[in-house]
């Protein structure tokens, strides 16, 4: 595996902001002999802070970081996981719903409880967004070496993507 974090030219840090991956990328765009698909590659991975935190234990963890183990949710996002156990099922049974109406008719009925659906579901999202955001926040009082800590913010970001992306699959097939 070939380390994304020099191939940016960034040091090994779990703290790495957007704009500085982004930054890095640009810079190492501009030089004509770039290989454009390992930047690419590198940038992927470095952007997202799972992946990110992912990779950089797996580069620089010791053998005990990089084994996969169950990780607490915590309060806080066992709230996030239950809002989303919620709405999921309503969002998936309109979807159902929608996708067996035949008529503009019976689809314009629906709308009421689309509307209310798809807020939901933003709602959702939005308390998603958040809690990733204060995640990130947190990572530069993790420091790069503290391996426990670090796995443990990987699976939580990990769960956030992971829920983040089916609130965006539900909104997308209620559009």
């Amino acid at each position: 595996m070939t380390d994304a974090f020099t191939t940016l030219g960034l040091p090994p840090m779990a703290s790495l902001s957007e704009e500085q991956v982004r930054a890095a990328y640009f810079e190492k765009s501009k030089i004509a002999d770039a290989d454009n698909a390992g930047l690419n590659e590198a940038f992927e991975r470095l952007l997202a802070p799972d992946k990110r935190l992912k990779h950089l234990i797996d580069i620089a963890g010791p053998p005990e970081a990089k084994q996969w183990r169950t990780v607490a949710m915590g309060e806080d996002l066992m709230e996030l996981f239950m809002a989303l156990g919620k709405v999921r099922p309503e969002a998936e049974a309109l979807i159902d719903k929608r996708q067996k109406t035949q008529s503009a008719l019976g689809l314009a009925l629906l709308e009421k409880q689309t509307f209310a659906v798809r807020d939901s579901l933003e709602q959702t999202g939005f308390a998603l967004d958040q809690k990733r955001q204060d995640l990130e926040a947190e990572l530069p009082a993790l420091g790069d070496h503290d391996w426990p800590r670090l796995a443990e913010a990987q699976a939580r970001f990990t769960y956030l993507a992971k829920w983040q992306t089916q609130v965006r699959e539900l909104l997308l097939k209620l559009m």
